[in-house]
Parts: structure tokens; sequence; C-alpha cells
């Protein structure tokens, strides 16, 4: 048994958050069925960097994480029998997953008003970039402008005076998802518990700004922005970065400054720090923040990460290691904790993935199939919801379905 089982969800989204917050859904038991452009697809099939020092790869990795667990159904939705499968679909659905703009869904018959009639037990949940009201609801925006841009995200993380920092791809997308997921859930439980389904918007916009919600409140109580700090006057020392005799970084995480300040004393080997009038409490070693991140940066570049760890460990301080991307990879704790998993591809045999974050004891789930090629399972899904194979030719010879 899985978390999900038995609760059925229509994906007709593209790119990345919306098909994201599916495969999560796909993860913990739900079945996921994608509606695809028989003759584009989701627009994330061809995605291709064109970095030339990007990694090659056999497989599209981003389409991958986002689409496991997923059966494919090819549908040409400008053609009215294609609509009148999708129909079907959501009589017999929970959930319908979509991303596409307002004015789209409408032309297509796939809003909540068309499909809200046919199933009125149907969670519809439309994830957009800036809301559903508003002079900009019908704006596009992926998380780079929408979440990361204009949330003030981008803003924030940068040293005073500096260009904004680049963006990772889909970094605000795969946040969002799991709002998005949170939402959902919390509609199907009001369905389950009231016989009330409902719509669930979401927007990559307010999930950016609740994500920098502490500076935000901050700026809507005070009406000033926290200004922006460099780590070489940082308030809070303890809570700060420093660079290792091997240049590795080590991020101290010590917001309660006083109850660990004679910790790291006794780890960097400087118990004469503990009293000293300039660093005593947390407002004098912040009145000398700059003095005393200087004699840190000194302290640290003394030392290999491997050989700080042990002592930092050893008084109990709370730090972590910046670690790239491929190191994150082979991260033994990672791996411990089921942060990944393998499964097997068509083509490609045994791939590792990134399972969902959240565990349940007794209901168990993490993906178990690979990406679905473009309308892998049309034949299959149309089936099982009563169609025949004459239905099937028919609909082939009418260009609705592939």
């Amino acid at each position: 048994m899985t978390l999900l089982q038995g609760i059925k969800v229509i994906e007709f989204a593209q790119w990345m958050a919306a098909p994201a917050a599916a495969a999560i859904l796909g993860d913990w038991g739900a079945d996921v069925i994608k509606i695809e452009d028989p003759l584009r697809g989701d627009a994330l099939r061809g995605y291709v960097e064109t970095r030339p020092d990007y990694p090659k790869m056999e497989i599209n990795a981003p389409f991958e994480l986002d689409n496991r667990n997923k059966k494919s159904v090819a549908i040409n939705l400008r053609h009215k029998s294609g609509q009148e499968i999708v129909h079907r679909l959501v009589k017999g659905a929970d959930i319908f997953i979509t991303n596409f703009r307002a004015k789209a869904l409408e032309r297509l018959c796939l809003d909540y008003e068309s499909l809200g009639s046919i199933n009125p037990r149907l969670i519809y949940a439309e994830l957009s970039g800036y809301g559903e009201v508003g002079p900009d609801k019908e704006q596009p925006g992926f998380d780079r402008s929408a979440y990361f841009a204009r949330s003030g995200i981008q803003d924030i993380l940068r040293e005073p005076g500096a260009a904004p920092t680049c963006m990772r791809p889909a970094f605000g997308d795969h946040m969002s998802s799991g709002f998005f997921v949170a939402a959902i859930l919390g509609a199907l439980w009001c369905r389950e518990r009231t016989g009330i389904a409902q719509k669930v918007s979401l927007s990559l916009f307010h999930c950016g700004v609740w994500q920098l919600g502490t500076d935000i409140q901050v700026s809507l109580v005070s009406g000033k922005d926290i200004p922006k700090a460099s780590r070489n006057t940082a308030g809070n020392p303890l809570t700060n970065h420093y660079k290792t005799k091997d240049d590795r970084w080590i991020v101290l995480a010590m917001p309660q400054s006083d109850r660990y300040w004679p910790r790291l004393c006794e780890a960097i080997g400087r118990k004469d720090l503990e009293l000293d009038p300039r660093y005593a409490n947390h407002q004098l070693r912040s009145q000398n923040a700059a003095s005393l991140i200087s004699l840190l940066d000194e302290v640290f570049a003394t030392e290999t990460y491997a050989n700080w760890k042990k002592t930092l460990d050893k008084y109990d301080n709370v730090f972590g290691l910046i670690q790239s991307p491929i190191e994150v990879t082979n991260d033994t704790q990672a791996w411990a904790d089921g942060i990944f998993t393998s499964i097997e591809h068509p083509t490609a045999g045994k791939v590792k993935v990134i399972t969902a974050p959240g565990r349940f004891s007794k209901t168990p789930a993490q993906p178990t199939t690979a990406a679905p090629e473009l309308g892998q399972h049309t034949e299959e899904v149309l089936i099982d919801i009563g169609y025949t194979w004459d239905d099937i030719l028919r609909l082939k010879e009418e260009q609705a379905i592939i």
C-alpha cells in the first residue's frame, strides 16, 4: 500500500513546477496521467543546454526528474475529439493539475468551470506566474522572473554593491512544487471530510515572497529594507562562512551566539577569546564583527576542513560544508537517508534519481518508473476508460491522437 493509492491525477502542464508537483504525487502512489501535445510534447522534452561545457548525457535529466512515475497520453486538444478524451479522463479523476494560462484553458474547454461541471468532486489545481487576479494575471512567468527576481530573492542574495547573482534552473520551480502539493492535498483532505471540492491556485511570485518571508515581513512592518550585509561585516560572526587551508568553505550556523561562543573558542583552540572584552557577549561581537571575522579567517586558514570537522564536532558546534552538486551526489548521508535511489531506464539502464522529500513509516513510496516517451500510454489509457480499438483507429485517422 502507498500513501496516495487509488488517487487519480490528470496533468496538463509543462516545464517544471507543476510537473514536479505531479511527480511527487506519483512518487507517493497516485496514478498520474500526463497529457501532451502530439507534435511537441512537454516543452521540457526539447530542452537543450547551449553552454559548450555543459555535461553530455544519454538522457534528458531535467525531464526525467519531473516526469517519472507518469503515463503519457498524446492528445490533439485543438480537436473536439481530443477534448472529449480529456473530459472522459476527468470524470474518473481526483485531481487536475495545470500551469497553462487561463485564456488557453478556456479555449480548450479545460478551465475550472468546464471540468468542474463534468466532475463536481474534482480538485482543480492551477499554477501561474503571478496569480489569477490583478494586472499581471495573464503575464507569462518562469521561476527566473516571477519567483527569483520579482520576489526580492535575487536582490537580497548579493554582497552590497555587487551585481545580482545568477539563478540555477528550476530553483523556484522545485520549491514551489512542494507548496503546490501541500495545497492540493489540503483541498483533497477537505473534500474527503466535507464533500466540498474546489479550485486550488498557486503562483510562483507568492511562493518566492513566502520563501523570503522573514525579510519581507520586516519590510512590511518597518517600511524599510534590511541593509545588505557583507560577510566581512556580518552582524553575527558565528553565522558566517570561512575558508580552510585546503580552500573549502565552512558555514557556521549558530544564531544563539552566546550559547555557542565558548564551544567555538574551545574548538579553534582560542579559549583566550571567550572573555576577551571585545567579544565577551553577542552585542560586543556584533559591534566588533569586522575584527572578529578577520581573526576567524586567519584561524580557519590554518587547518584543513577534515581537521576542523573533527574539532568542531567534538565541541558540538553547528556548521556545514559548502558542497558542489557532484559532491552532494556522493554524500554518504544523502544516500543513507534515502535522498537518492536508482530506477531502471528503458535505454540508459540503471539511473540514479532524487527522491521526493518526506518519509512515511507505514506507506513507503519512491520513484519506480522512468519518465515516459511521448504518447507511450495513449492506447492503454484510452482502453482503460472505455474506448474500443475501433474508436482508437478512428481517433488516429482524425489526428486527435497519435
